[in-house]
């Protein structure tokens, strides 16, 4: 996976590093943009798994606002978002999206017309995926 055109990635700082190493072999420049950044789930954020595991099960559904964080839905809207810009001002070029296991799950779900779900797993660190427009 190399010669992309642009690499956007989120400006935390593993996912950056990841995205600045792709950009070397691609020759290209990276655009941070804060719509790639983990969900945030708030008072849940940076506690063990299984409390952050079960708070998630907890709350089904997806229109729930984490205390201090945000929703599901809210964390798609902002995905969706970034990807109908990119889109509208990069016809034709090849794509790299550094992102988290959320937001990649969110953006891969939108993209194949699934309703937001719960997932029992994070997808793989280091995992790639292709999106079509």
């Amino acid at each position: 996976y190399n010669d992309f055109d642009v690499i956007y990635s989120s400006p935390f700082r593993r996912a950056e590093e990841t995205a600045l190493f792709f950009a070397k072999t691609s020759n290209c420049d990276v655009v941070l943009d804060n719509r790639l950044k983990e969900f945030d789930a708030g008072e849940l954020d940076l506690k063990p798994y299984e409390l952050f595991h079960h708070g998630m099960k907890e709350h089904k559904d997806p229109n729930y606002i984490f205390k201090s964080g945000e929703s599901l839905s809210n964390a798609l809207k902002r995905l969706v978002a970034f990807i109908d810009e990119v889109n509208s001002k990069s016809e034709n070029k090849k794509i790299l999206i550094v992102s988290h296991g959320i937001p990649c799950e969110l953006i891969m779900d939108w993209s194949k017309g699934i309703d937001i779900r719960k997932w029992g797993k994070c997808v793989k660190n280091g995992k790639v995926f292709t999106l079509n427009s």
